[in-house]
């Protein structure tokens, strides 16, 4: 009776530290689990063991070594269904932890990337605008208007003129405003500063021509040259321009003057002038607008006069 009574105590005593365990709530169970498991794994016994455990495994430098320190998934009871499921949770915590860390190296590896390759991009996106189709002599030199660059495009058909690939020059009529004149005393219009330009660079006045209808675009310049030299018998026209421009300008006289029988040639400045280098235009906000902005302004030409 007495060892009755005995085990009777010992298994009420068990089954009431049992229900003390569970009694834990599940985030401070999990969290001592993962690092109180032995190996193999053992059912706990009491809240002090656990406590002294929990205290020595966070003294250690890293998580990951008390997780890498955990026993696989031992038994069908609960310690082992425990340690069960801290072990997926902590082996999927580390996949995550090396999956983000390599993902991030990945990022950081093409954003370095590309800003290698950025200044050989940059390069290749100017050059792309310039094209060049020379004639080593023409009936005309052309100059398109140009507000913010009418300086070398002016001085560039002055070079040419000298050097005798044409005997005249001709302007097109741009009635945007050039700035307050002193000696004139009145604002000034971009084709007449163009005029003193050429004569600054000797050309004679009487060498010099404007077209009489005004023009706001390349397109309007392109079928003003078109009636110009319908009206003249003019059969061959030296178009200059900016040399980021030259690409559009070329396309627009080709579609413009395709059913006329005038040769057109397209003459530019090298970049460094008024426009910027090819290798540094990225860094100057004249850049952006001279070359960035020029693509739009192609394809609009492209899909708006086809």
């Amino acid at each position: 009776m007495n060892c009755l009574g005995t085990f009777d105590l010992v298994t009420l005593n068990i089954v009431v530290r049992m229900i003390e365990e569970l009694s834990l709530t599940g985030m401070e169970l999990e969290s001592k689990m993962l690092v109180t498991m032995p190996y193999p794994a053992r059912p706990l016994r009491r809240r002090a063991s656990l406590d002294q455990a929990a205290d020595t495994a966070f003294q250690k430098p890293l998580r990951a070594n008390v997780i890498a320190m955990m026993p696989e998934p031992a038994g069908n009871g609960f310690a082992g269904k425990w340690n069960d499921r801290a072990g997926r949770e902590e082996r999927t915590t580390v996949s995550f932890t090396i999956s983000g860390i390599g993902h991030r190296r990945r990022v950081l590896s093409l954003a370095a990337l590309a800003l290698a390759a950025w200044p050989l991009l940059a390069w290749a996106a100017a050059e792309a605008l310039v094209e060049r189709r020379d004639l080593a002599h023409a009936a005309v030199l052309v100059v398109l208007s140009g507000s913010a660059v009418y300086k070398e495009r002016t001085r560039w058909a002055a070079q040419l003129f000298h050097e005798g690939r044409a005997p005249r020059i001709v302007l097109t009529r741009d009635m945007q405003p050039g700035g307050w004149s002193k000696e004139r005393q009145r604002t000034m219009l971009f084709y007449e500063r163009e005029i003193e330009e050429l004569e600054r660079a000797g050309v004679p006045p009487e060498r010099i021509e404007v077209l009489p209808q005004p023009v706001e675009n390349t397109y309007e310049e392109a079928v003003a040259l078109r009636d110009y030299a319908a009206g003249r018998a003019v059969r061959s026209l030296l178009v200059v321009t900016s040399p980021y421009h030259s690409r559009r300008a070329s396309w627009t006289l080709g579609r413009v003057l395709r059913d006329s029988q005038i040769e057109v040639g397209v003459a530019a400045p090298p970049p460094g002038g008024q426009s910027p280098s090819s290798l540094t235009w990225w860094l100057r906000p004249q850049g952006w607008r001279a070359v960035a902005l020029e693509y739009p302004k192609l394809i609009y030409y492209r899909v708006s006069y086809r």
